[in-house]
């Protein structure tokens, strides 16, 4: 339907082509008046000639620059509809190419009469996107409507795109003919300006130019976003010219046999093809230059001829050249004009390298983007930054802003990042900078460059703020946390990376915390208000000294830069400072919360057997009126739920608090006489608290007071606060299992004989915090009985409950193989000694200091008598528990240190003695299996679980259980099955294969 504006539009369903690569190549563009608007063929109306094709056909066989190629597109003046002219057009070229080759538009501008225009384009080089119908047609304007293909060619670019406008211009050279001309050409000229700069267009047609000072040609080449040019240009006064002779195109015979045609031989050129200057810049689609001609019109013949006259030197390579010029007088009365197309080779442009490093005390780095060739264009190479340097001045600053433009007729450019030389120690950086699509070029192969910036900064403190309870300290970088330990296991750590000493105190034991994300570590001294001492975990008046100590298995950098201690720039020595602690003030009033540890699901209960939460102890609360504080917490570790009143506390003490943000609580507590009558150490507070579910194992936190204000009515008092140490870990759980095995009690035992100085799962946590069961204050024996409890399952009333589903780590050491034997014979009865077995079968050998067994049995045909050490644990405690009827769980250990075992070898474990039942002949098995709480399980000299092979499983059968064959009291122990032997002797403990 017309538009307001004359535009009448059809827009096509467009699909979404599959990806190509486009290759550089030609294209072979024709406009042809085929004079198809009636009956001139007797064909039927709108039918062109039959031979249309034949014609078309030769075109593309035309050798021109050392080309032939089908014809790519055909615009047509003349034409009747869509369906009719330009329909037989396209039947007439798949007869000839193949079906479903060619197609055509199928919009039909509007006109005087039948009469529009259209072209036929081949589908497998051009799609086509959108057709639209320019001009408003009157009797004093346009006949007929001019027709805009947007094209593309198949796999291009945008660059590539192309307009293409089709004419049939008002014929006659009479005044009024020529200003209905110059109308048309003001309508296209102004829809094409539209289109904006920097866009490909072709104008085709017939036109009906007698000249080119003719006011409809001077308007498509007026300056403008879509100026024409003439491809071969040659203005001047064209009619009946022989000067103009070899561009002529209209009236190939003289007295045509066709009496609809137009006759009078060539006089006359108004046929064109026209391009704005993007056709010839070099890049996307371009004009192929010389190629431009008037198809079998070279120039041999003068005016007025018959194109098939025998002095016509055309078309020389055709082996068709006669019928070819014939036909040219009986297809129409106008000649082709042809013109080839080409989209250049693109120029690809990349990165010339992939990699580059620098030190960050270099200003700059550049990264270069090269081009294959030069290009007639700017090509615009856009680029994006990411990796993991910060940029904005933080490590770098971006110089060159996207797009780096590499000028016409360049062949590269390059992009300048400023770095920064900052003094953090940090790991190496990278920035990467990725390539987006150019303009005008092609991405190369490499599209992405990373810049590795080596840092040239040593581990360094940048500060130290004492605290009422240890100190804090800041570093310029990340810390290896992973090689700093205060305590040693097995020597494995030795001695402690932090020390601090006062001058009469001597060394303060304490945890030290870490906070990755400030690059801080916070030590605190252990302690919480202990009753026994009547003591807080404050630091005495005294001076200090810190030693933070350098190496490789001290304070090293994330690139293992070890801590330049002095800052002189040189890495390897230790950071010593000193503050002093004054003595309080008499009415210095203290606030205190404990060390403790408690895992994932577990409530926090202090000590276990009670339901009050963490008690927050104040020294006094007689006389005073008000205390507030804030608490802040790692709420992944802590969730503290509620805050109630200790016992002491005034009833009419008003207590609130506020915690919005997670991770810390504000509270208040305030009365209008006195908090409480009680002048000394009391619980003020109760912290109800539980341990996440998610919370990270072993991972430890610093329950931290700050902003703590106490007032006796209307004076305030000094305040001194007492930190907590909290690690997600079982209490008690002293080698990081997330359950109690017989690893726990050698362990304790280490740390209490001074053999250890802690646990290596905690080697920056004071062990008191995890193995204090007692709570005492101190690791001594009762803690040890304490653990032998546990692993005889039996309550121990200062440690929570485990919460279920614990699922433990696995083992990660070497692989023996556990297992019973299968040939066991026994009466009814008697007693039976049942070995449990363990070989080696690791090339490496293996130490056996510990087991977890657990072990179920037939509960009706055998009684538990004892159990006692085998070979390979024979000097232990012991202890075992049979929790459930027909299981026992089994912890042994050596007290004599370990036992090597080389591959081959084996020796028992322990060895089980059994009552047999009278009446039950039979078999029985005796069935390892993986445990329930704790693991079945071996332990090497470090205490380090060894990896099974095969692992026990619940299957009563598998290759490590055993199987005992009963016998009635009459039978002899002969009498067994062919699997078993008769047993002589006593029982080996000890056997080497």
């Amino acid at each position: 339907m017309p538009a307001s504006n004359g535009i009448k539009h059809r827009r096509l369903r467009l699909e979404f082509l599959e990806q190509r690569s486009l290759l550089a190549g030609d294209l072979r563009f024709v406009t042809y008046n085929v004079h198809a608007t009636d009956n001139s063929f007797g064909r039927g109306n709108g039918l062109p000639a039959s031979d249309l094709g034949t014609v078309l056909q030769a075109i593309g066989n035309e050798v021109t620059n050392g080309l032939a190629r089908p014809v790519d597109l055909v615009a047509l003046q003349e034409v009747r509809s869509q369906a009719t002219t330009t329909a037989d057009a396209v039947i007439q070229l798949n007869a000839i190419y193949g079906a479903g080759i060619y197609a055509r538009g199928s919009l039909n501008g509007s006109g005087s009469g039948a009469d529009t225009v259209g072209f036929v384009y081949n589908t497998q080089t051009l799609d086509l996107l959108d057709e639209v119908g320019i001009g408003v047609v009157s009797s004093s304007g346009q006949p007929r409507q001019t027709l805009r293909y947007h094209m593309r060619p198949d796999g291009g670019s945008a660059a590539t795109e192309f307009y293409l406008y089709v004419s049939h211009y008002k014929s006659s050279d009479g005044d009024e003919e020529m200003a209905r001309r110059a109308i048309e050409a003001a309508a296209i000229r102004a829809d094409a300006d539209a289109l904006g700069q920097g866009v490909n267009i072709i104008y085709a047609g017939d036109f009906n130019l007698q000249g080119s000072s003719e006011a409809a040609y001077q308007t498509l080449l007026s300056a403008g976003n879509g100026q024409a040019f003439d491809p071969i240009n040659l203005p001047g006064a064209w009619h009946n010219n022989n000067f103009f002779r070899s561009i002529l195109t209209q009236t190939p015979a003289n007295n045509p046999t066709n009496q609809n045609f137009t006759g009078g031989g060539l006089d006359d050129r108004f046929d064109f093809q026209l391009m704005s200057g993007e056709l010839t810049n070099g890049t996307g689609l371009e004009y192929r230059a010389g190629s431009y001609h008037t198809f079998g019109n070279n120039g041999s013949l003068g005016v007025n001829s018959n194109i098939n006259d025998a002095g016509n030197a055309a078309l020389p390579g055709l082996a068709n050249r006669t019928t070819i010029l014939n036909l040219l007088t009986t297809v129409s009365d106008h000649l082709p004009v042809v013109a080839d197309y080409f989209v250049p080779a693109a120029a690809t442009v990349q990165f010339t390298a992939a990699t580059q490093t620098a030190s960050e005390g270099t200003t700059s780095i550049t990264i270069t983007a090269q081009l294959s060739a030069t290009t007639t264009a700017n090509v615009a190479v856009p680029f994006t930054l990411s990796g993991t340097a910060s940029g904005n001045g933080t490590d770098y600053t971006l110089a060159t802003a996207s797009p780096l433009m590499i000028a016409a007729g360049s062949l590269a450019a390059s992009i300048t990042i400023n770095l920064v030389n900052d003094t953090l120690d940090e790991p190496n950086e990278t920035i990467v900078v990725t390539m987006g699509t150019p303009t005008n070029a092609i991405a190369g192969a490499t599209t992405v460059h990373t810049a590795t910036i080596i840092d040239n900064d040593l581990l360094r403190v940048t500060s130290l703020t004492p605290t009422a309870s240890g100190f804090q300290v800041n570093f310029n970088g990340v810390v290896n946390t992973t090689s700093v330990n205060l305590y040693d296991q097995n020597g494995v750590y030795g001695a402690s990376d932090v020390t601090l000493v006062g001058a009469t105190t001597g060394s303060i034991r304490g945890s030290l915390i870490w906070n990755a994300t400030r690059n801080q570590a916070t030590f605190v001294r252990t302690g919480g208000y202990q009753l026994i001492s009547n003591s807080f975990g404050t630091l005495p008046a005294d001076t200090y000294t810190i030693t933070l100590s350098s190496g490789e298995a001290g304070f090293v950098g994330a690139q293992g830069d070890q801590l330049d201690g002095d800052g002189n720039g040189i890495a390897g020595d230790s950071y010593h400072a000193s503050f002093v602690v004054a003595p309080a003030a008499a009415n210095t009033v203290t606030l205190s919360l404990p060390d403790f540890a408690r895992g994932f699901g577990q409530a926090v209960n202090l000590p276990a057997d009670t339901t009050a939460g963490i008690p927050l102890t104040i020294s006094r609360g007689a006389g005073l009126t008000s205390v507030a504080f804030t608490l802040q917490y790692d709420s992944s570790l802590l969730t503290i739920s509620s805050v109630t009143k200790g016992i002491g506390v005034a009833a009419d003490a008003l207590l609130s608090t506020a915690g919005s943000t997670p991770g810390q609580l504000v509270v208040s507590l305030t009365s209008a006489t006195q908090l409480s009558f009680i002048n000394a150490p009391f619980t003020l507070l109760n912290l109800v608290a539980s341990v996440p579910a998610t919370a990270a194992y072993s991972a430890k936190q610093v329950l931290m007071l700050s902003a703590a204000t106490v007032t006796a009515g209307a004076t305030n008092l000094p305040v001194a606060v007492d930190n907590g140490v909290h690690v997600a870990a079982f209490f008690g759980d002293v080698d990081a299992s997330r359950t109690y095995n017989v690893v726990d009690l050698p362990v304790l035992q280490r740390a209490l004989t001074g053999t250890n100085s802690g646990f290596g799962a905690y080697r920056d946590l004071d062990p008191v915090i995890e193995a204090d069961l007692s709570g005492d204050g101190e690791i001594k024996s009762d803690d040890a009985a304490l653990i032998y409890r546990l692993l005889q399952s039996l309550p121990v009333s200062t440690i929570p409950a485990l919460p279920t589903g614990i699922v433990t780590p696995p083992p990660t050491g070497t692989d023996p193989r556990i297992s019973i034997s299968r040939d066991l014979v026994a009466r009814v009865g008697e007693l039976i000694a049942v070995p449990i077995w363990l070989e080696a079968t690791d090339p490496q050998p293996i130490s056996v200091q510990a087991a977890d067994v657990t072990l179920q049995y037939d509960s009706a045909a055998l009684s538990l008598v004892g159990v006692r050490g085998g070979s390979l644990l024979s000097s232990v405690a012991r202890t075992y528990g049979p929790a459930r009827s027909g299981e026992i769980e089994i912890r042994a250990w050596s007290s004599n240190g370990a036992t090597e075992l080389t591959t081959g070898e084996r020796g028992t474990l322990v060895v089980l003695e059994f009552l047999v039942a009278s009446e039950v002949a039979g078999t029985s098995s005796l069935n390892l299996v993986p445990g329930r709480g704790t693991r079945t399980a071996i332990y090497d000299a470090q205490l380090t679980s060894l990896v099974l092979q095969p692992e026990p499983t619940w299957d009563a059968n598998d290759e490590t259980d055993g199987l005992l064959s009963i016998l009635a009291a009459e039978q002899s122990l002969q009498q067994r099955n062919s699997q078993s032997r008769p047993i002589q002797g006593p029982i080996p403990l000890f056997s080497r294969q």
